[in-house]
């Protein structure tokens, strides 16, 4: 595997981890709504705190109710940047939008924290916000380093490949 194949596949899997991350906070969220009791660790966590707060709050005061559906919605476009970053981050020379992603994604662990406190039982919670972390500054780190590769290594990544994918013909004389 050469140097760029390598970067690539960071930058690819950092970008798969985000686009994950996304999809199992907004089934969160679905789920919170529809009464489930099942949650996804590999999440964000301020967007569900968001959309858990009516729920919680409505317990003790009923009128908390009537922010059920404008606190889900908000929910569920807290992760529009995430989704944005994913997308608009697809070539890895815009690697800046998975740099947002990454720095939202810290300042939702920050506020995992905050509202949820550090327990033990958060400890798996926060192995998988350190692992969507260490994936998306790994994908930067990877997109800066296919920046940084010398011409003739990102050439021959490229003849390389291409002398892999041509059939080879076989003259023969008869």
């Amino acid at each position: 595997m050469t140097e760029r194949e390598k970067h690539l596949k960071g930058y690819a899997c950092g970008r798969s981890n985000l686009m994950i991350m996304s999809v199992f906070t907004l089934v969160n969220v679905i789920l919170l709504v529809l009464g489930g009791s099942l949650y996804f660790l590999f999440s964000a966590s301020v967007p569900y705190f968001v959309a858990v707060f009516p729920w919680v709050m409505a317990e003790q005061n009923p009128s908390f109710t009537a922010l059920i559906l404008p606190l889900t919605l908000l929910a569920i476009l807290m992760l529009v940047p995430y989704v944005l970053a994913f997308f608009l981050g697809k070539d890895p020379s815009k690697y800046g939008w998975l740099l947002a992603a990454l720095i939202l994604f810290g300042i939702d662990t920050v506020g995992f924290f905050v509202l949820d406190g550090l327990r033990e039982d958060n400890a798996i919670n926060l192995v998988f916000h350190i692992w969507v972390l260490v994936s998306l500054a790994m994908a930067v780190y990877s997109a800066i380093k296919l920046k940084d590769l010398p011409a003739e290594e990102v050439e021959g990544a490229v003849a390389e490949r291409a002398s892999e994918s041509l059939p080879v013909e076989e003259h023969r004389d008869e």
